[in-house]
């Protein structure tokens, strides 16, 4: 929930506030150096939005959720979507541009933003679908700074960020414990 205060602090400060209330164990945030290096070893530049939250909160790391299963992870866990999905990513433009960092629930859908050269260049955020060898995506927010805002705004607005890669006609069965995600027992 936002309030007064919110619209001062940073969204780093903001997201780091939202999970010490769930009583997660929150790390520190990110040197410039490391921030820098990241940059030269990818090729790109982090927006000023995701420098931002790296610079405050190191993420919760990969496998450390919040209250509704959201795990955003730490900056030398995100992941290059054309490196780990290979060729089964090829309905993405330029996979390589875009870093997962973040996931609901083990990957189901993982999140990813687009990363380019330039500061100021697109930076959309996906969900992706990527389960039984299949990869679907579907745009969530315009930048990181906008995911983090719907994420913190309400539960709904986060359920929304998780339900936007379902379509209609999905099988919602959870590929690891064969759970239907409304709780109803698989088939």
């Amino acid at each position: 929930m936002t309030d007064a205060h919110d619209v001062h602090r940073s969204i780093g400060e903001r997201l780091r506030a939202y999970w010490l209330a769930q009583k997660l164990v929150v790390p520190g945030g990110v040197s410039e150096a490391r921030l820098r290096e990241f940059e030269a070893r990818h090729g790109l530049r982090l927006p000023p939005d995701l420098r931002d939250s790296f610079s405050a909160v190191d993420g919760l790391g990969r496998g450390h959720f919040d209250d509704d299963f959201i795990s955003f992870w730490t900056l030398d866990e995100l992941e290059n979507v054309g490196d780990y999905f290979g060729s089964r990513a090829q309905s993405l433009n330029d996979p390589h541009a875009y870093f997962r960092f973040a996931d609901h629930s083990i990957v189901l859908p993982s999140f990813a933003i687009r990363l380019t050269p330039h500061e100021k260049g697109e930076n959309v955020v996906i969900a992706i679908r990527a389960d039984w060898g299949s990869f679907d995506f579907a745009v969530v927010a315009d930048s990181f700074g906008d995911f983090a805002d719907r994420y913190l705004a309400n539960d709904s607005s986060r359920l929304d960020l998780i339900a936007s890669s379902i379509r209609p006609g999905d099988d919602l069965r959870h590929p690891l414990w064969d759970r239907n995600l409304d709780g109803d027992l698989g088939q």
